[in-house]
């Protein structure tokens, strides 16, 4: 059976369970923001990458193209073939 409780005394454990109930919602919503922010960095550093490779792409493009022959090229690379 359990204890009556004293009118006009405060309980405790009411308080502390709504407080638990209320630090784990926002700790969900912080882990939440925290994954959407890694997504939205990640997408961002991705961007990143395709603006420095179409910057590169274009450097290439603007040089002159050089041509040897296979012959060199596999000299060069693969001189055991």
């Amino acid at each position: 059976m359990r204890p009556q409780k004293e009118e006009g005394v405060f309980d405790a454990s009411m308080f502390n369970a709504e407080l638990r109930s209320s630090e784990s919602s926002e700790v969900r919503a912080w882990g939440n923001r925290q994954r959407n922010l890694e997504i939205v960095y990640r997408e961002m550093l991705e961007e990143l990458e395709d603006i420095e490779d179409l910057k590169a792409l274009e450097e290439m493009r603007s040089k002159p193209l050089k041509f040897r022959k296979l012959e060199d090229f596999l000299n060069e690379y693969m001189p055991e073939v």
